[in-house]
């Protein structure tokens, strides 16, 4: 299932053309990506982006104090970073598995087998 919504901020289409961009914010689950795109004033941070998305279902339903959030797929520290247009802000899930633990006990769990 692949959920898109649209907002648009309340301006004229001569206004957006000039003075907004058009941002895509994500969030996949494991069987349902939700994606909602944002027309945003140019300077927009990430931080402002996130609390626009956060406005709407299903976002409004994270809490984004646990998740990490990048921009096509290079995690994003400073979340004061301005968007440029186009740009899609990935929300990732918290990881259930630690991979380095997950290799350990692989290996672990081979090295009795032998």
């Amino acid at each position: 299932m692949y959920a898109r919504l649209r907002f648009m901020s309340d301006s004229t289409e001569q206004e957006t053309k000039v003075k907004e961009i058009e941002v895509e914010v994500v969030y996949a689950l494991p069987r349902c990506t939700h994606s909602l795109m944002l027309n945003v004033p140019v300077g927009t941070t990430v931080r402002q982006a996130l609390d626009m998305a956060v406005a709407h279902e299903p976002f409004d339903q994270l809490n984004m104090e646990d998740h990490q959030v990048g921009i096509y797929y290079e995690v994003v520290n400073d979340l004061n970073r301005v968007l440029n247009a186009n740009e899609r802000i990935e929300i990732y899930r918290p990881l259930i598995n630690d991979p380095m633990q997950q290799r350990h006990a692989r290996a672990e769990k081979q090295s009795r087998k032998d």
